[in-house]
């Protein structure tokens, strides 16, 4: 059975997630959302796991402006904790 978890993602660009996912291993599908439309939702599978990285918004607080991405991943249940850990620690940031 898998386990879905949503994530909301903030200064670290999309082709960032998309990157990391394929050096896991995943295959990149079609935009879901818009075949012509780069920036459309993208899902990318892999046997035990997959992830759906939504399109880049442009986030802000006060002058600061910041890349802002949805992510959903949707993970085998026996591997789960073990890779949403992993990419807790790929992607954790402290201020910058």
């Amino acid at each position: 059975m898998k386990k879905n978890q949503h994530f909301k993602m903030r200064g670290t660009k999309r082709e960032e997630f998309i990157s990391y996912f394929i050096g896991l291993g995943g295959k990149a599908e079609s935009n879901i959302l818009n075949e012509v439309t780069p920036d459309a939702g993208m899902r990318i599978s892999h046997v035990n796991w997959s992830v759906l990285v939504e399109e880049e918004r442009q986030g802000k607080v006060g002058f600061l402006i910041f890349p802002d991405v949805d992510l959903t991943l949707e993970v085998e249940e026996e591997i789960f904790d073990g890779f949403v850990r992993d990419f807790r620690l790929k992607f954790i940031t402290a201020g910058g």
